[in-house]
Parts: C-alpha cells; sequence; structure tokens
C-alpha cells in the first residue's frame, strides 16, 4: 500500500485513518484484514513522523470498521505529539497551498497589524518592575497529576508575580492520621517551581480534602515572603503571606497575598467572622499593607468585605457546571486592577482567574519630561571626525567659489555635514545630569598627563594618574553636593538644570510682542549699516596684516567649552578638538578678508536672545538682547585685536584710563593727584 502524502493529509485528514477497502458485491459486507489495517494505519504514521522528525503515537483500531462509524475510530494524538507537530509547521517546511488551508482552519494564525493593550504591555514587563503584583488564581481540584499541566501554565507567564491555588487535596509525607487513609502525599521538593518561593498549607482537619498553595515570584519580591497567618478550620482555611517589592507607592509598605478557600457546607457567618478577624490582625501587625484577597469562596459576593472598601472584580462566571460566580479576587481600588477569566488547569471545573495590574505610577501620569540630548563627543567620534577632516580638499572649496561670502557658507555647510555623520546625538539621563562637575583645571592637567603617559607606553604612571583623577573627582563631586545641599541657590540651579520649567513659570511672549522685539533689536539690520568696509588703521606697512596658520590654531584652542554656537551652527567642540584640520581653511578665509576688506555675509549675523532685567517684563526696554556671533568671526577679531590695539595706543589719548588693559580708576586717581600737587 502506498504511503500517505502530507500535503493532501493537511488538506483532507480523512487520509489521517486507515484504508477501507472495498467489499465485493452489491450489499454484502467483509470483514478487515488486521494486518492490512495495520499496514494502512503505520503508513500514514511512517509518513508524519519522517516528515516532522517527531514520534507520532498510534492509537487503536478494531477489526472492522463502516463508513457510518469511521468519525468515531480517528487517529487519537497526544498532546505533546500535537504541540510538536505544530511547532514543526512552518513556512518553509510545507507548501504555500497548505499553509493556506491551515490558516482556514485556524491551525496556523497569521498575526496582521500591531498588538496593544494591558495584556500585550504586561507581556513585555519584568517581574521585578511590577509595583502591584502581576498574579494568577485557580481552584485546581487535586493537585496530583495537574503539576504538569499548571508548569506549562506558568511557563507561558514567566513574569507572574504570585500564584494562589485552591483544593490541592494532597498532605505531607509521613503526616498520619487515625481512622483516614491520606489519598495524596507528596513532599515539598516536587511542588517546587523555578524561581517561586512555595508556601503550602494542608487541610488539617481532615486527612483528605482541601489545602492552599501560594507562590510567590524572586525577581518580584526583594526579600524572601513570610506567612503572616495561616487559617485551616471546618468553615474556613486561609494562608497570608506577605512580600516586599522592589517599587511601591509611598503610602504602601508591603503587599500582602491572603489565599482563601471556603467548602460548600462551611458556616458562612462564621467563616466571615473569622476572615474579618484575620484582615483586622494583618492591618493590626502592618497598618500600610496592602492586602489582595484571592479565592474560592463559593460565593458570588462577600457584603462585609465591600463594606470594608474592598472591591471584587471577579464579574464572569467561573464554575460553569451551574454557571455561577464562586471565585472571587477583592482589592482596594477599581483603577489598580482589573481581572480575567483564563482555561481551567487541566480537568479543573473552575475557570481560572488572572488578575492584571493596571496601575500607573504618578509620574508616569503626568506628561513626560523629554531628556536632554546632547552630541556624543566621545573620543571614537571625535576622531572620525577629523579623520574626516584631515582627508578633505579644500582646495575643491577655494578653486571653484567665485566670492568670499560663498567660500564661507560652503566651507560652514560642510563642516555641519561631516558633524552631522560622525557626532550623532544621543539622549542623556537625568541623573547623568547631575553627576556632572564644573571645568576643572586639575582635571584637563591630569587628563593631558594620562594621554602623554599612553602615548609613551608607560602603563604604570597611566594608572596613578587614573587614581589622581578618580580621587579628585569623588572630591569634587562631594564638595559639589555638600554646597547643593546647604545652599538654596545652587540647590534651585540644579534643579532647573535637570528639569523642564513648568508653563505657568515661563513668560509667555505674545506673536505681537514678539514682533516687536524683533524689529527694536534688529533696527540697524538694513542693508546701509551691513555693508561696512574693514578698513584698519595704517600702521606704516604697504600690506595688511597676515594671519599665520599656527596662530589659528593655537586660538582655536583656546575656545572655551560650552560657549554658544553662532549663526552658521558650528559647536564650540568643532574648534577646540579639530583646531589642526581647520586652522589651514580658516586661516585662508581670514586672510582673503583682509585682503577685500571685507566681512563674509554669515558672519555679519547673529542669534540675539533677549535676556529680561526685571521678573515681569512688559516693555521692549526690559529686555537685554545678548548677541551669539560666530566662534570662528569671533577667532578673528581676537587675533586682529594686537593690531587694533597698536593702532589706537599710537594715535589715542594719554590721559584716557577706561577700556585700556592694564590702566584702571586708581591711575587716574594717581594722576590727578599728582598734577594737583605738583601745581
Amino acid at each position: 500500500m502506498e504511503p500517505v502524502n502530507v500535503t493532501d493529509a493537511c488538506l483532507n485528514p480523512q487520509y489521517l485513518l486507515p484504508s477501507i477497502p472495498q467489499t465485493s458485491g452489491e450489499g454484502s459486507s467483509s470483514t478487515t484484514d488486521k494486518n492490512e489495517l495495520d499496514a494502512a494505519g503505520w503508513a500514514s504514521e511512517k509518513t508524519f513522523a519522517e516528515f516532522y522528525d517527531k514520534p507520532i503515537t498510534r492509537g487503536l483500531y478494531p477489526h472492522s470498521l463502516t463508513h457510518m462509524d469511521m468519525d468515531n475510530h480517528r487517529l487519537t494524538y497526544s498532546p505533546d505529539t500535537l504541540r510538536s507537530i505544530r511547532s514543526h509547521m512552518t513556512d518553509f517546511e510545507l507548501r504555500p497551498r497548505v499553509i493556506n488551508r491551515l490558516k482556514e482552519l485556524n491551525i496556523v494564525c497569521r498575526r496582521r497589524g500591531a498588538r496593544a493593550g494591558i495584556q500585550e504591555r504586561l507581556k513585555h514587563t519584568k517581574a521585578s518592575n511590577f509595583s502591584f503584583p502581576y498574579g494568577f488564581s485557580s481552584n485546581i481540584n487535586s493537585l496530583q497529576g495537574k503539576f504538569i499541566h499548571l508548569e506549562q501554565t506558568v511557563g507561558n507567564m514567566p513574569n507572574l508575580c504570585f500564584i494562589a491555588l485552591q483544593e490541592t487535596k494532597l498532605q505531607t509525607v509521613g503526616n498520619k492520621w487515625e481512622g483516614e487513609n491520606v489519598q495524596h502525599q507528596v513532599a515539598d521538593e516536587a511542588l517546587q517551581l523555578q524561581n517561586f518561593h512555595m508556601f503550602r498549607q494542608d487541610r488539617g482537619f481532615t486527612a483528605n480534602g482541601g489545602g492552599l498553595m501560594t507562590y510567590i515570584s524572586k525577581e518580584w519580591s526583594i526579600n524572601t515572603p513570610k506567612v503572616c497567618f495561616t487559617l485551616s478550620t471546618p468553615d474556613i482555611e486561609l494562608l497570608a503571606v506577605r512580600a516586599r517589592p522592589r517599587f511601591l507607592p509611598s503610602d504602601i509598605s508591603n503587599m500582602t497575598i491572603v489565599n482563601v478557600y471556603t467548602r460548600p457546607s462551611a458556616n458562612f457567618t462564621v467563616s466571615n467572622a473569622a476572615l474579618k478577624n484575620a484582615l483586622t490582625s494583618i492591618l493590626m501587625e502592618n497598618p500600610r499593607s496592602y492586602i489582595i484577597i484571592v479565592g474560592d469562596l463559593n460565593r458570588d459576593r462577600l457584603p462585609f468585605l465591600e463594606t470594608m472598601g474592598y472591591n471584587n472584580l471577579v464579574n464572569f462566571v467561573t464554575f460553569p457546571r451551574s454557571n455561577t460566580i464562586l471565585d472571587a479576587v477583592y482589592v482596594k481600588g477599581w483603577s489598580y486592577f482589573t481581572a480575567k477569566k483564563m482555561h481551567p488547569i487541566a480537568t479543573s471545573d473552575h475557570f481560572s482567574v488572572l488578575i492584571m495590574p493596571r496601575y500607573t505610577e504618578r509620574y508616569r501620569e503626568a506628561r513626560k519630561i523629554p531628556r536632554p540630548k546632547e552630541r556624543d563627543t566621545r573620543k571614537s567620534n571625535v576622531d572620525n571626525l577629523r579623520v574626516m577632516l584631515d582627508s578633505t580638499d579644500w582646495r575643491v572649496f577655494t578653486d571653484t567659489c567665485d566670492t568670499l561670502d560663498e567660500l564661507t557658507q560652503v566651507v560652514s555647510s560642510y563642516i555641519n555635514f561631516t558633524t552631522d555623520i560622525c557626532i550623532p546625538y544621543r539622549t542623556m539621563s537625568h541623573s547623568e545630569v547631575m553627576k556632572r562637575l564644573p571645568a576643572d583645571d586639575k582635571i584637563k592637567q591630569l587628563e593631558k598627563e594620562k594621554k602623554e603617559a599612553i602615548d609613551d607606553g608607560d602603563t604604570t604612571l597611566r594608572n596613578r594618574l587614573q587614581r589622581q583623577i578618580n580621587k579628585h573627582v569623588f572630591k569634587r563631586r562631594n564638595e559639589y553636593f555638600q554646597k547643593v545641599t546647604t545652599d538654596k541657590q545652587s540647590l534651585w540651579d540644579l534643579l532647573k538644570s535637570i528639569r523642564k520649567p513648568d508653563e505657568q513659570q515661563r513668560n509667555l511672549v505674545t506673536d505681537e510682542f514678539g514682533q516687536k522685539l524683533s524689529q527694536h533689536f534688529g533696527r540697524f539690520n538694513d542693508a546701509s549699516s551691513k555693508d561696512i568696509s574693514l578698513i584698519l588703521p595704517d600702521l606704516s606697512t604697504a600690506e595688511p596684516p597676515v594671519i599665520l596658520k599656527k596662530d589659528v590654531k593655537r586660538q582655536f584652542g583656546l575656545v572655551k567649552i560650552g560657549i554658544a554656537s553662532g549663526f552658521d551652527q558650528i559647536p564650540w567642540w568643532v574648534y577646540k578638538y579639530c583646531s589642526e584640520e581647520l586652522a589651514g581653511i580658516f586661516t585662508n578665509l581670514y586672510n582673503v578678508s583682509l585682503n577685500e576688506n571685507s566681512i563674509p555675509s554669515l558672519w555679519k549675523h547673529a542669534k540675539t536672545s533677549p535676556v529680561p532685567k526685571i521678573s515681569i517684563p512688559t516693555s521692549v526696554n526690559d529686555f537685554r538682547p545678548i548677541d551669539m556671533s560666530s566662534i570662528g568671526f569671533n577667532c578673528m577679531q581676537k587675533l586682529l585685536f594686537p593690531y587694533l590695539t597698536q593702532a589706537i595706543v599710537s594715535h589715542g589719548d594719554k590721559n584716557q584710563f577706561a577700556y585700556k588693559k592694564g590702566v584702571s580708576c586708581t591711575d587716574a586717581i594717581l594722576k590727578l593727584v599728582h598734577c594737583v600737587v605738583l601745581v
């Protein structure tokens, strides 16, 4: 007999049945040969086994089958076999026609769109990050023989914080009961779940039935959970376990999971009183404990818990046999949790209950403060920028640009382009901002010596300097935070630097007032005032001063850390860290500007920031304009300052003491006294 094709078997499930030989003659019946049936059954199983490389359990078949009872004698596969078959059904192993058919039968599902919601969010949250627990409760109706199913359920939800089970119907090995036969005796070691603390309470008044078990996740609880209350009577069984998560609201000190089971034949008046006394005892011992009551109460509601402020999250049927609500989850606050119905554990007659937290911390409810961003100026990125600028042929720009304005614009754009490529942005945490210290000359000197030691290959000196740097940073950091904690102004400045100011604290400027500010500070920006020629005084030389490359490199190295960029958007660290690579092209720009007696239009523009002079400004005169021009143009001014100073000294008034280096008002007073005394 030919083996069954796998594709046909998937498309037509009746191929999974052993073939029935045709009867001879109309209306006559014949008995199928046992060997032929076995051969047909093994042929189909062998095909699947070879295709999926997995063993398949073979069912037992009668010696004779008819078409009427064919559906009652299909091949039977175990759950593990079906899961292994499904796990091996991928798009790479089956034909597209088979995959489409499996999708139509909902055997292989095709996901569409993005997944969202509280349950999807919980899947990607670690157990250690939960403040309110993510739990699971079930009346398992005898844990004997269902522990493997429990492990599989927990394996699908690895971030569960607690598991509460009722009616485990187990007893500890060694317990003896007079006149009773213990049904199931299981040791604690056989009931351990990985990464969970186990707390077990067997029924104490009889050898069979009842029993509670609570598992607490080791990742969720930072300390070892403790049993704070137990109770085992014919009316109620209770097991309360206290745990301390890593994160909790400020008004809660710990979590208490109260696992409860009441028998259907119990005296509910007595059980209610016992439960109330247990809760009172727990709260008296720890008033700030948050209590979660889960279990099988065999009632739909407990009015006395509702009067204490507890709410039942279970609003669905948990006992399908009578279509009633017998399980409950009582918590304080509707907004903290939600409950969902889940499948029973194995053959249990109760649906399981999944307790999902939906509590959102207050700082997350508020508007999120964006973290500050800055350029990632690590040494590796700066080295890449230096290599790119060093390998640039600047003659391409100087030969193709006709005017000085065009050359300045193209060079600035190119520098910004290389900066964006080599120095990306990175997001800083607020703790990183707080740990930053003001600039320190000693650290700079030690870093310079450390770099020289690394270049020389002196490991001993390098390690010694690194220890000195660490000690100095630790000392400066302690001094800085000591100042912050004692000085209110320093503390306020630190808080303003790490947080975004509120809308109410901002000086809101309307569009109309902003236009007035722009006109007021930009009244000198007309074309006639911008086109000013750069004419230096005659210093008895026929040629204008020549700026050298070494002077430009030195001046770029002296750029202050943190100085704001100008209109060309080139930051300070580009000039400071790439001074050698940029010195050549900027030396050319400076000399061309001096030879043509003109300043590039890009350097004539500046960013103006209006700073209020008073706390509540009302007019344009209440603002002070702070202009931020290009750093490259500022460096050019400093290079030309000695030439201008020399001209001023030679042509200036000898009795001028203001705005001159090395003299002050004291010199003016002494000059006046000297003249008066002598005269």
